[in-house]
C-alpha cells in the first residue's frame, strides 16, 4: 500500500523533474517547443537577466526566495490583471505568493504542481516542425518527441480544446 508520503514525494519529483525538463527545452531545445525558437530564446535571456538583476544580491536560495517574495508582496493582486508589462519573473513571484496562500497544505500543493507540469507537458508537445521532432527521434528522441510522436499518432495535432476540427 501506497502511504501518503510517498504520493508527496512522487508529486515532488513529478513536478520538479517535469519543471526542469521545460528548462532544458528552453533553454537547449527551443525548436522542439511552440512558436518560433527565437521568441522562446528571447523570453528566456529578458528572464534570466531580470532575475539576475532582482536577486544578485541574494546568495542562498532561502535570500532569493525572500527577495522574491519581499519584491512581490508590495503589488497587491488586484493590480497583477491589470500588469500586462510584469516580467515573468514577478508573475512568478505571484503565483508562488498565491500558492502558498491559497494552498496551505504542502502536499496538496504539490499535487497541483505535478497536475499542471504533466498538463503543460500535453499541451506544449504538438508541433508543426515535424523535421525537428524526426531529427530528435534520429538521435535517441527528447522526452518531449515521443509524447509528440503518441499524440500525433493519436490524431491530436494541435494544442487547445479538443474539438472534432482537432483530431483527424
Amino acid at each position: 500500500m501506497v502511504d501518503a508520503r510517498n504520493r508527496e514525494d512522487d508529486a515532488v519529483r513529478t513536478a520538479s523533474a517535469l519543471s526542469r525538463y521545460c528548462m532544458h527545452l528552453l533553454a537547449f531545445a527551443p525548436n522542439l517547443l511552440p512558436g518560433h525558437s527565437s521568441e522562446s530564446e528571447s523570453m528566456l535571456d529578458r528572464t534570466l537577466d531580470e532575475a539576475s538583476q532582482l536577486l544578485k544580491k541574494a546568495k542562498t536560495l532561502e535570500s532569493r526566495y525572500e527577495e522574491l517574495m519581499r519584491n512581490n508582496s508590495t503589488q497587491h493582486d488586484s493590480d497583477a490583471d491589470g500588469d500586462h508589462e510584469a516580467s515573468i519573473v514577478k508573475q512568478g513571484a505571484r503565483l508562488a505568493r498565491r500558492l502558498i496562500v491559497d494552498i496551505p497544505e504542502t502536499k496538496l500543493r504539490w499535487k497541483v504542481l505535478s497536475d499542471f507540469w504533466a498538463e503543460m507537458m500535453l499541451y506544449v508537445s504538438p508541433s508543426d516542425d515535424v523535421r525537428a521532432h524526426l531529427e530528435a527521434l534520429a538521435r535517441g528522441g527528447e522526452f518531449i518527441t515521443h509524447i509528440w510522436a503518441l499524440l500525433t499518432h493519436a490524431g491530436v495535432l494541435k494544442r487547445g480544446p479538443a474539438g472534432p476540427k482537432d483530431v483527424v
